[in-house]
């Protein structure tokens, strides 16, 4: 009996460390994202960018990490397994924030020239920093995809290393904003460009080896040919489809055509997410920013966004209760009623779009940086209310199947909401945008926004009545109890 304890803990302590180390890829990631906040200020301070242009880059950074889990998780199923796509975006990214400090004039410059000025900027170092910049986007979106399911894959038989539904969910949440929050003290308090991209990096390359140092331990399956949501897609699409398809291949492609028929809705929701990162930070690196005795960081203005995300738990729980609710009242309650909770998520989402963009044309002209940090807590609560809602609908309507495709395809409509943002700038051109964020006509532009928000808004109602209401079906995959548990909360298992 000894024996046995003993190696149930050997077992539990192994599992444990191999978790920690592929968890620890997510705060690497995490971090990383914290000093790229202010990659915006360093393209118009440092490289005299226009600002649009900065923009430009940072948003096509973006929206590329958000489309990509979509590719990556397409290769991982059918050609390459969800280890070998950790380890190529692990060391995808690590490169890309190591070439983006390089980049840096101290670290690089040309020959005495070692200060944050234009002229000390090369084109070597351009060529560094786009580089890294593209490096950085492809592992986020591998990581994205792959290190979850790569966790989940590291089970020893007798081991209880699976933390399935609301536990997982709850404990990997907590582990990034610690890690959120932490980042968030130290970009705040060191003020050189050096050590705000060099830090990051250091943190990626220590965590890129302590993962390649288990390598023998892990469990490395191969492609399961489960599916992805870009296979759905081009399934459900196809010009010549198998009308021998079996009832489930049917109800996917269904769902996917309902979904994808509203999702032309929610574009706005990431083309006013990208101004978060953007124009917002822009506008707040050219305001007053003195508080009291101290000069305020441009990384505090995260503050507001770590606190809306913070409650992103909450809103899933709260969906989750009313599913379960109607779903042991399912004898009593209407059937669109168990799709309400999350509908109405997304329509919340698109009116906290529709405040940011008017509270940010309202104060576009005050002095002070404080006046925008109303308008961060809600670019933040459009993201964190449009995943909650997209992840509710899914567990509760979308075949058992395509469940777990909820984040993929809210990022991959995110991304195309941030490639949107550049687009529409462009077509605005020169008449509201000039040189610095002073020069334009910003307010202009977010009452653009506000109206595009509510164009998507009454379109999105309207779409929902014939693509996500008729969509509606009573619980599936019940147990000997009759009772759904795939279906009854909006947590993935």
């Amino acid at each position: 009996m000894f024996n046995c304890i003993s190696d149930c803990i050997s077992v539990r302590i192994r599992d444990n460390v191999k978790g920690c180390r592929i968890v620890q890829l997510l705060w690497s990631d995490t971090l990383m994202r914290r000093a790229f906040f202010v990659l915006q200020p360093f393209l118009t301070d440092v490289w005299k960018l226009n600002f649009t242009h900065a923009a430009a880059i940072v948003n096509i950074w973006e929206g590329t990490s958000l489309m990509l889990p979509a590719v990556f998780q397409l290769l991982a199923d059918k050609y390459l397994g969800y280890f070998k796509v950790v380890v190529i975006s692990t060391m995808s990214s690590t490169l890309g924030i190591v070439f983006v400090t390089m980049s840096l004039p101290p670290v690089l410059g040309m020959g005495p020239c070692k200060k944050y000025k234009e002229e000390c900027v090369g084109d070597g170092q351009r060529g560094l920093l786009y580089l890294g910049v593209a490096l950085t986007a492809i592992g986020r979106g591998g990581l994205t995809v792959s290190v979850p399911c790569l966790h989940d894959e590291q089970r020893s038989e007798g081991g209880q290393f699976y933390l399935c539904g609301l536990v997982q969910k709850h404990v990997s949440t907590a582990e990034n904003h610690v890690v959120y929050a932490v980042g968030l003290v130290i970009i705040s308090l060191i003020s050189s460009w050096t050590f705000r991209f060099g830090f990051p990096a250091i943190f990626a390359a220590i965590v890129t080896v302590t993962f390649l140092s288990g390598w023998s331990a892990y469990t490395k399956t191969g492609p399961k040919h489960k599916g992805s949501l870009l296979a759905t897609l081009f399934k459900a699409f196809a010009p010549c489809r198998n009308h021998q398809e079996s009832e489930g291949s049917r109800k996917e492609s269904s769902f996917i055509r309902h979904i994808t028929g509203v999702s032309i809705n929610f574009i706005i929701l990431g083309i006013v997410s990208a101004l978060g990162n953007t124009f917002f930070v822009s506008q707040a690196n050219q305001m007053e920013r003195k508080f009291l005795f101290m000069t305020i960081p441009l990384a505090v203005f995260q503050l507001p966004m770590l606190i809306a995300a913070a409650a992103a738990p909450c809103l899933c729980a709260m969906c989750a209760f009313l599913q379960c609710a109607n779903q042991y009242c399912n004898f009593c309650v209407p059937r669109c009623l168990r799709v309400i909770p999350s509908i109405l998520g997304v329509g919340v989402a698109m009116v906290h779009a529709i405040l940011c963009c008017v509270v940010a044309a309202a104060v576009v002209k005050r002095k002070h940086a404080m006046w925008l940090v109303f308008q961060f807590y809600l670019v933040a609560c459009v993201d964190v209310f449009f995943r909650s809602s997209i992840e509710a609908y899914y567990h509760a309507q979308a075949p058992s199947r395509l469940r777990d495709y909820h984040d993929v395809y809210t990022d991959f409509v995110t991304g195309v909401g941030y490639f949107s943002s550049v687009v529409l700038v462009a077509m605005v051109g020169r008449n509201w945008f000039g040189e610095t964020v002073g020069e334009s006509r910003l307010d202009r532009y977010y009452w653009l926004l506000a109206v595009l928000a509510t164009l998507s808004l009454v379109g999105f109602w309207v779409m929902a009545q014939f693509c996500l209401f008729r969509n509606v079906k009573p619980p599936t995959n019940t147990d000997a109890d009759g009772v759904d548990k795939e279906s009854s909360c909006c947590f993935g298992g």
